[in-house]
């Protein structure tokens, strides 16, 4: 009796439920921005003797009246400095994560690769754009154009990177390679980033600077920095991601997952959306 070739028994038999993906996603885009604004920026401000003012869904605010100039630039670093941290830390993570259920794995990879991706992408948005963290911790340095173009140059070349590993990593998490991982891969990848842009959207929009803000500077430095979930599973094609005995990544319907990201994206959007004043 003939068999289906290995890649499309894949497809058959992994579940891939939308609405888990969507939830696993949502948390992860959620966490990511918190430790970037909360953690990264808010931790920094602490740690330096500044005043908080206010935490929103898409930034933070600080009196900087008695702050030196280099603690300011180390509050304006300390956003991609966590996420860099959250990546590296997650990587060594994941090599943890034999017998994790699919979504708590997914999660993780997630988690990760937006750490990764957001660290470095802000390098790359800040030396294109001349706006953003990096381009604050940078402010003044001459010759200026040099540092725009080191800033844009680094950044290309680290995202790049940041894209091979989490690739690598996923490959490892996900199953058998072929030609069904590589297209299931690339949906669950480009419902997440879809998920992300919802809910930055949708929580951004109730900031108290406006939807311009949203536009100009969360949208385009987050989703541009997660733009990598939109291509990078390709690369899945190449024998160097390999990974024969990989468990399958199955994530099928699991409503706590859905109902945590529910109750979690309700309290991000309602209480972070106009932002905690301080």
């Amino acid at each position: 009796m003939p068999t289906a070739p290995a890649g499309h028994a894949a497809t058959r038999t992994v579940p891939t439920d939308v609405l888990t993906v969507v939830a696993v996603s949502a948390l992860a885009f959620i966490a990511s921005n918190v430790l970037h604004e909360g953690l990264g920026h808010g931790g920094a401000c602490l740690l330096v003797g500044g005043k908080p003012l206010s935490l929103t869904a898409v930034y933070f605010d600080y009196d900087s009246a008695g702050l030196s100039d280099l603690r300011s630039r180390f509050i304006a670093a300390g956003g991609p400095i966590v996420n860099l941290i959250t990546g590296l830390a997650g990587l060594i993570a994941l090599r943890g994560m034999k017998g994790v259920p699919g979504p708590g794995r997914y999660f993780l990879w997630l988690v990760t690769t937006l750490g990764m991706f957001m660290a470095t992408g802000y390098l790359l948005f800040s030396g294109v754009g001349g706006i953003g963290d990096l381009a604050i911790v940078t402010k003044g340095l001459q010759p200026a154009w040099l540092w725009r173009v080191l800033l844009a140059l680094t950044g290309a070349a680290l995202y790049l990177l940041s894209a091979i590993v989490a690739v690598a990593e996923f490959g490892r998490i996900a199953g058998p390679p072929g030609e069904a991982l590589v297209a299931r891969a690339s949906r669950i990848t480009l419902v997440s980033y879809l998920t992300g842009a919802v809910v930055i959207c949708a929580a951004g929009i109730l900031n108290p600077q406006g939807f311009i803000f949203v536009l100009v500077s969360a949208a385009a430095s987050t989703l541009g920095g997660a733009s990598g979930l939109l291509w990078m599973m390709r690369r899945l094609w190449s024998p160097r991601f390999s990974r024969p005995g990989s468990v399958e990544l199955a994530l099928p319907r699991r409503w706590g997952w859905i109902v945590a990201s529910a109750a979690v994206l309700l309290v991000y959007v309602v209480v972070l959306g106009p932002g905690i004043r301080f």
